[in-house]
């Protein structure tokens, strides 16, 4: 076999350039220990070969000979294209992270074995003791590179500290491979890693308040003089902080990056997060806006320019090698935006200003759980009057709480329990409610929250908690009796536990300035406790004839243009032919649509009592058929 054909760069992306490279480093070192043995091809027998034998000195004297000029021309070729415009992506790499020469060759050579399979066989034939795929052992890699003195390698380097290269130790020893990230980079491309997807967002610019114009000014200075900065934003709860910190970094003319953990993340986890997107926003030039309790841990250890959220007289844990720049926020800083000049220009730029932000929002708050369906009205429930009546006075009261001189004798928040099968509509209000206020309703799976190990459940409400302060959502606690749930009597270290947990989420509640919703099935489980907190206890019981008869009126006109919808005694003798609630009247009216769609007919009495049927059918129930046998009489 020739292996010195083709070791010339006949291509110009920096991938395929570095693979090439990497091509001839293998073969070099191939070829060195050919002719030390003599072989045509290595096998497994050579490891005692190699250990006894194979010195570094000699091979690095080999090197200088003829018999490897032809793979030395071949490196050199591929160093000087390099050198030039196709190798920006890797001299990019080294200049963000700070690599060494050496630290950017060996992340040459993992990169090319996990893009190229082909350049693994050379590699199975230079070191094979090794581990196999796209992973090499440090000693093998320090020959391929020709490195004479200490190990390329160090834990405490860029390339494990940045998580370009991973590690694990196994029976063939030390083993390296790349990390994603680094041959994304490689080739150009800048994404988000897996773990960051639900956690990190880039923001959108955001206009500068008037009163922030000064701050602005100072964080200016501090950048012209590539000093790192950390802007500890220090707001009152339910102040956010996060238009502020994009009109701050659109001012400095760079993006902006905010982690945004999911609620349940361990501490551990956030660390990782942390580095992941301080990396991101390093290799992407933005500024990044990190939770408070990101600086528990080692904190961000790259990024100019990093910005925080706290309380009003907090300061985190202080921050080597940066410089703090505290800015305490007035009251509602998106207040400035409402002073804008008059005029249809001002307007409109409001307004989209206004878009920008609940878009950015929407997108924040989707983090954290399942948003609510967005354009509900008072006019898509059926409920009784009475709790009508108290509903209207909810968010009556949550709109009066709002207001600047009501909130300081009375407070801005507002609890409310939701209680009755599943089915009647509890989320459906929830929604109805967070329209009515303007706002986004924020649904959170409870099963995020509870955990089993001692003290994480208290970490993640609260980090819940703290995530949406200022943001004017809506929280609704989903099938919260589990959460909710009877505090018991202490037998062991496992109740006392969970008493405390139940303890910390009343105090979160009586001091959240926002609306907090809880619904649940089940009444009898939530301790009695919380009734004393709630301020509006409503109960959804299964729709009487009355509802019942409007809820199958609107749920074929939602389906049917007004000429195609069933007569109404039909709908008025459907609605007596069996209890359902208004979730399944939606969808067996579904059900008939698509029975009578595929039939070809008008939706009518048959396609209607089938879907019936089906939704009875899910719970084991059968139609009354005396009921159903008189109701086609009538047609």
């Amino acid at each position: 076999m020739d292996r010195r054909a083709e070791t010339t760069p006949a291509t110009r992306t920096c991938e395929e350039l570095v693979c090439q490279r990497v091509r001839a480093l293998l073969l070099r070192r191939l070829a060195w220990l050919q002719s030390l043995w003599g072989a045509s091809a290595p096998g497994a027998d050579w490891d005692w070969r190699l250990d006894t034998a194979d010195i570094a000195a000699a091979e690095a004297a080999w090197r200088e000979g003829p018999e490897a000029q032809p793979f030395n021309a071949a490196i050199a070729a591929c160093d000087s294209a390099l050198a030039g415009h196709e190798g920006r992506d890797r001299r990019r790499i080294a200049a963000v992270f700070g690599l060494t020469t050496s630290e950017a060759d060996l992340l040459d050579l993992l990169t090319a074995l996990a893009v190229a399979p082909e350049l693994r066989r050379v590699l199975g034939a230079v070191d094979p003791g090794g581990p196999g795929g796209a992973t090499v052992r440090e000693s093998a890699a320090r020959r391929v590179l020709g490195e004479r003195d200490g190990p390329l390698w160090r834990p405490a380097g860029p390339l494990a500290g940045w998580r370009l290269v991973t590690e694990h130790q196994g029976a063939a020893g030390l083993c390296l491979g790349a990390s994603g990230f680094a041959t994304r980079m490689m080739r150009g491309v800048l994404t988000l890693d897996r773990a960051l997807h639900r956690a990190a967002r880039e923001l959108p610019p955001m206009p500068l308040p008037d009163w922030a114009e000064a701050p602005a000014a100072e964080l200016a200075a501090l950048a012209a003089e590539d000093a790192p900065v950390r802007v500890i934003l220090r707001a009152r709860p339910g102040e956010d902080t996060a238009p502020v910190a994009a009109a701050l970094a659109a001012r400095l003319g760079t993006g902006l990056l905010e982690l945004v953990p999911p609620v349940g993340t361990s501490d551990g986890d956030l660390v990782e997060m942390t580095v992941l997107a301080d990396r991101i926003a390093l290799a992407g030039g933005m500024a990044l806006l990190l939770p408070a309790q990101a600086w528990q841990g080692p904190g961000p250890a790259g990024t100019p320019l990093v910005l925080t959220q706290l309380a009003p007289g907090e300061m985190p844990p202080p921050a080597r090698g940066r410089i703090d720049l505290v800015i305490d926020l007035p009251s509602r800083p998106v207040a400035a935006l409402q002073a804008a000049p008059d005029g249809a220009g001002a307007q409109a730029g409001l307004r989209a200003a206004r878009d920008a932000a609940r878009a950015w929002m929407r997108q924040r708050l989707s983090q954290l759980g399942r948003l609510g369906r967005a354009g509900a009205g008072w006019d898509d429930l059926v409920l009784p009057e009475a709790a009508f009546r108290q509903l209207r006075r909810l968010v009556f009261e949550a709109k009066a709480r709002r207001r600047a001189d009501r909130a300081a004798a009375l407070g801005s928040g507002v609890t409310a329990l939701f209680h009755g099968p599943p089915g009647t509509g509890k989320t459906l209000t929830g929604e109805v409610i967070a329209a009515a206020l303007g706002a986004e309703l924020l649904i959170v799976d409870v099963a995020s929250i509870a955990s089993k190990y001692v003290g994480e459940t208290a970490k993640n409400l609260r980090r819940l908690f703290d995530a949406i302060s200022g943001s004017d959502a809506v929280l609704m606690f989903d099938e919260a009796d589990s959460l909710f749930t009877r505090r018991t009597e202490i037998r062991d270290a496992q109740d006392r536990h969970a008493n405390t947990d139940t303890n910390y989420l009343l105090q979160l509640l009586e001091s959240f300035d926002g609306v907090a919703l809880m619904t649940t099935n089940r009444k009898g489980n939530i301790d009695p406790a919380f009734f004393r907190r709630m301020r509006h206890i409503v109960e959804f019981r299964p729709p009487e004839m009355p509802e019942r008869l409007r809820l199958w009126e609107q749920a074929t006109a939602r389906l049917c243009p007004a000429a195609e919808r069933p007569e109404p005694d039909l709908i008025a003798r459907l609605a007596g032919l069996a209890e359902v609630t208004p979730a399944q009247i939606r969808d067996a009216a579904e059900t008939a649509y698509f029975l009578a769609a595929e039939a070809g007919t008008g939706l009518g009495r048959e396609a209607l009592v089938e879907g019936l049927e089906a939704e009875l059918a899910k719970e084991g129930r059968t139609l009354d058929r005396r009921l159903a046998e008189r109701m086609a009489q009538h047609a």
